[in-house]
């Protein structure tokens, strides 16, 4: 039994340095896979929401709307807190692309179809042309103070009653909000 024990730190002694990097590299190994297979538990966000445009997005444009949705949204699933999330899209990161506009495109398709967020808030420009497409739902269907003869998907996020939060006055103008209709797949 004491050859044994000699032999053990003997042997740790002198490979040292390649226990310890055995040692790392399981670690980051483990750490990979633990990532890779996603046991990491998802937040809890009772509601995202979709800023696209084409010129690059506001980050503080992007916390107020955060933060004024997160006044107006219930407690979805139950933790007692409403947490809102937004995810940002621009023609502009697609700038090194061969077709920026194509790619910004296929992005915007990938989230229509994904479902992944209802609620989109989107620059004049972007509103015009996806609005033709049909992706969107009629708003003065859901919307009492609307005109009914026509359909409307999207209205100007100036005309909600948002600008009560803290530095909503400061937001850029021109933002319209609209809802992804539930037929949106068979538009695009």
């Amino acid at each position: 039994m004491k050859k044994i024990g000699y032999y053990i730190k003997n042997y740790a002694y002198y490979y040292k340095p390649q226990i310890i990097g055995v040692c790392i590299l399981l670690f980051f190994i483990l750490f990979t896979l633990y990532n890779c297979i996603g046991i990491t538990k998802p937040k809890d966000i009772d509601l995202n929401f979709v800023i696209a445009q084409h010129r690059s997005v506001s980050t503080s444009d992007a916390e107020r709307l955060k933060k004024a949705f997160a006044f107006y949204t219930p407690d979805v699933n139950g933790d007692g807190k409403a947490i809102t999330d937004y995810e940002a899209y621009s023609l502009a990161l697609h700038n090194n692309a061969p077709d920026p506009k194509a790619s910004f495109n296929n992005q915007m398709v990938t989230i229509f179809k994904s479902k992944r967020s209802v609620l989109f808030i989107l620059d004049k420009a972007t509103f015009d042309e996806y609005s033709k497409l049909g992706v969107f739902a009629d708003l003065s269907l859901m919307y009492e103070k609307l005109n009914k003869d026509e359909p409307i998907y999207g209205l100007p996020l100036e005309s909600l009653d948002i600008n009560n939060i803290k530095g909503m006055d400061r937001m850029d103008s021109g933002y319209y909000i609209a809802l992804l209709a539930f037929d949106a797949d068979s538009a695009l």
